[in-house]
């Protein structure tokens, strides 16, 4: 029976296929049709998807595939911490339709495994689907109506994993996504206001499942015969993240090394990050207590921040990478928006083949606009060309 419907629906969508696309009458009885499909089946037939979208049509698909993404994760998808999600969703298997494996490791609280995964499952399907820079923040809803709850914003997700889906499909990227935190309390950045200092030997659970994952697509590529590209790109802490993934492979035996690392405004340990503006904010408490004094000159109250600084030791390019490029910028003022404000400034990345400081055309909001500032996209563009990954 379901076979039977099958083979209906392609023998509809063949039919289809002949007349033009801008007639909208045609258009939405076909995505009925496909939803109807998906609803059958596991397998999703994209080449049966009409094109043009209409928005409300791309809409809809968001909310389909989204519906069978909450099948996946089991009867009670809520009650699945942040890793168990990202390791259901995660694909670490090599395919001969891919070129590369994309590893990424998220800022501190920007982890959203859901809508990565929902926003590559489409655009394997239809690209961007013609929602353009507004990609991310349907898939951001559709996942919020389908589970009745909200997930963190996430940069690499409403960067370049929207800009990739824009100037094409994403069928030919392996994208993973993993967390960074040390500390499970900075999942949420809402919780740092009750934060207490973590110290500096915690290993992330996100890098763990990132050595996994790609101890198994390796495998899986080699027993396919296949040699494809991987990259490391990171946002904020991931960065930090990172360089302790690769430093990892460099230790295996034999060594390990990827083709690119690929950093956004990175920083330190996030947990590091917190004690560093923690540290600012009582120093500026003691300043006021002083300025309060009759008879004594004030002295100078600087907003916290994360500051910009070479850091060689922590944040630098690892031997076994081939290439490594970083754009970073030095003018936010709102972080990560918690109940604490301060500025995240970016750094370079040390003996980094290139580094990018990016200062105009950035607001308030640098950390994370930076993600999808022209110039940065012009960088991951480039990179990714010159690996062969889009034309």
């Amino acid at each position: 029976m379901i076979k039977a419907l099958f083979l209906s629906i392609i023998f509809t969508f063949s039919s289809f296929a002949d007349t033009t696309c801008s007639n909208q009458e045609l258009i939405a009885p076909s995505i009925d049709a496909w939803v109807a499909q998906m609803n059958q089946v596991n397998s999703v037939d994209c080449e049966a998807i009409p094109r043009p979208l209409k928005k409300s049509d791309a809409k809809d698909l968001l909310k389909t595939l989204a519906a069978k993404q909450k099948l996946s994760l089991g009867a009670n998808p809520n009650d699945l911490n942040r890793h168990v999600i990202g390791n259901k969703l995660n694909n670490c298997e090599a395919s001969a339709s891919q070129k590369a494996l994309v590893i990424n490791f998220e800022g501190t609280g920007s982890f959203s495994p859901r809508t990565t995964h929902l926003m590559k499952s489409f655009s394997d399907c239809v690209g961007d689907g013609d929602l353009g820079k507004n990609f991310h923040y349907h898939a951001m809803q559709a996942v919020k109506s389908t589970y009745a709850s909200d997930e963190k914003w996430s940069a690499l997700s409403a960067g370049p994993l929207n800009q990739l889906a824009s100037a094409a499909s994403t069928k030919h990227l392996n994208w993973v996504s993993f967390a960074s935190e040390e500390t499970e309390i900075l999942g949420d950045p809402g919780s740092i206001s009750s934060y207490t200092p973590a110290g500096s030997t915690i290993f992330p659970r996100g890098v763990v499942l990132a050595l996994s994952c790609l101890k198994q697509y390796r495998e899986s590529a080699k027993q396919k015969g296949l040699t494809p590209k991987v990259i490391v790109q990171s946002h904020s802490s991931g960065a930090r993240s990172a360089v302790k993934f690769l430093e990892v492979l460099k230790s295996y035996s034999p060594p390990q090394s990827v083709d690119l690392m690929l950093t956004i405004d990175p920083v330190k340990e996030a947990h590091l990050a917190v004690d560093e503006v923690l540290a600012q904010i009582a120093g500026n408490a003691n300043r006021a207590v002083y300025n309060s004094l009759p008879f004594v000159d004030d002295v100078e109250i600087k907003p916290p921040n994360v500051w910009t600084r070479r850091q060689p030791t922590t944040l630098y390019k690892p031997s076994n990478t081939t290439r490594a490029v970083n754009v970073y910028q030095n003018v936010d003022t709102e972080g990560l928006k918690s109940s604490i404000k301060f500025g995240i400034h970016g750094s370079p990345i040390h003996n980094a083949d290139y580094n990018l400081f990016i200062k105009d055309g950035l607001g308030g909001d640098a950390h994370g606009e930076i993600t999808r500032h022209e110039k940065t996209k012009e960088l991951i563009e480039k990179e990714y060309r010159r690996l062969g990954l889009i034309p």
